[in-house]
């Protein structure tokens, strides 16, 4: 196995690249509207969760994504505060432009509200994962 440290920066920033389509691929969705998803929780009759759901499957989506970008700038996850802004800044810009890519789907509808949500959902993983790896309780390497 390859060490963490040695991870080439072409695959780190292709491992980054690939989680992004992951959401794009989900906006393309027509099953990921609100009203699709609301309709399943209405199906199994809890249909209080479904803004829940939606809080959180964005929260941990950009999440992902934060991380596979402090990747890219840290291999191993060492703390550094301006590698965090910038993971944070290119987590809202790419929150931005599915926003926007929102805007041109059917049935979507594009909300500063969900940028927000994404932030926070990164700076939560990156809170965790850094913290962890810096107290020597690393929850990815060990």
């Amino acid at each position: 196995m390859i060490p963490r440290e040695k991870y080439p920066l072409w695959l780190r920033i292709f491992l980054a690249f690939c989680w992004y389509g992951v959401i794009w691929c989900i906006t393309e969705l027509p099953i990921s509207t609100t009203d699709s998803t609301g309709t399943f929780w209405e199906w199994i009759g809890l249909p209080a969760l479904n803004g829940s759901f939606r809080v959180l499957s964005h929260m941990f989506v950009f999440g992902v994504q934060s991380l596979f970008i402090y990747f890219v700038f840290s291999p191993i996850f060492s703390f550094s505060k301006k590698w965090i802004f910038f993971t944070l800044l290119l987590v809202a810009l790419l929150g931005i432009v599915d926003e926007v890519h929102q805007s041109f789907k059917p049935g979507r509808f594009p909300r500063a509200l969900d940028v927000g949500k994404d932030v926070i959902g990164a700076t939560l993983f990156l809170y965790v994962t850094v913290m962890s790896k810096k107290k020597g309780r690393s929850l990815l390497f060990r």
